[in-house]
């Protein structure tokens, strides 16, 4: 498939337990609660929303499922978490969510969104991908966002990972218990290789994945979005899944 963070997450979520799987789902969509409420403080009706990299696309379903949602569309490059997704949404019974898996580089967007998603710092996929990705996606993204329409980003101060090994336990029902990580800096492309070796929670089946991350600062983003067409100002929200994590609101210019 090229490079690899195309690839990094084919066969992450993968579950033979109905309950199990079911367990899962409740708790993705359950992490979403300080988001929905800033939806609901933003918004006076159901939005329009594109979400970039939408992986098993729980930010759509709990939208939908908190009648929040006009139309969503989420563009996922894996095919085994875009599969995911389409099992979600028909087992919920949603019908305003429009999974495509596709590369967000080349993908359709539709036009006139209220809002955009660029959650879990996918942005910092795409210059190591393409050179000018990041900033020839922000330009698409400003184009087809509405007058007045957001564009929410999920930031990664990757500075402090700089040549580090570390590890995380995952708490259930999540299938995995453990990630060890590595993460090597290589200062001619300015990006961070994370290797992650994810290991099995009840098999301790191994899964090892390679992504290759632009570090960013938010001044380097801020100065992106303006060039793209967004305001200078951006509104950060709470964003308590990972301290090292930023999560910030652009807004396009009403006229």
């Amino acid at each position: 498939m090229g490079h690899v963070n195309l690839s990094a997450y084919d066969g992450y979520e993968q579950f033979s337990d109905p309950e199990a799987l079911e367990a899962y789902r409740r708790a993705k969509v359950g992490e979403l609660d300080s988001f929905v409420e800033w939806v609901r403080e933003t918004y006076e009706k159901p939005i329009r929303v594109l979400d970039l990299g939408s992986g098993n696309a729980k930010w759509l379903v709990r939208l939908e499922r908190e009648g929040l949602l006009a139309a969503g569309t989420g563009i996922e490059v894996s095919e085994s978490r875009h599969r995911f997704a389409e099992t979600w949404i028909a087992d919920w019974n949603l019908t305003g969510i429009t999974p495509i898996c596709g590369d967000l580089l080349t993908a359709s967007f539709p036009i006139q969104v209220d809002l955009c998603l660029a959650t879990d710092i996918v942005l910092q996929f795409l210059n190591p991908i393409r050179e000018g990705a990041l900033e020839a996606t922000l330009k698409r993204v400003a184009d087809h966002l509405k007058p007045g329409g957001r564009l929410l980003i999920d930031l990664q101060d990757l500075t402090s990972l700089k040549d580090s090994k570390t590890w995380q336990e995952f708490d259930e029902p999540d299938p995995w218990r453990f990630l060890l990580w590595e993460a090597p800096y290589n200062p001619e492309r300015n990006t961070v290789a994370l290797r992650k070796t994810f290991i099995g929670r009840d098999d301790n089946r191994l899964d090892r994945s390679e992504l290759e991350l632009e570090v960013l600062s938010l001044e380097q983003l801020t100065a992106m979005l303006v060039a793209a067409g967004f305001d200078a100002d951006l509104e950060t929200l709470d964003h308590h899944h990972d301290p090292t994590e930023t999560r910030v609101v652009a807004r396009k210019p009403t006229r």
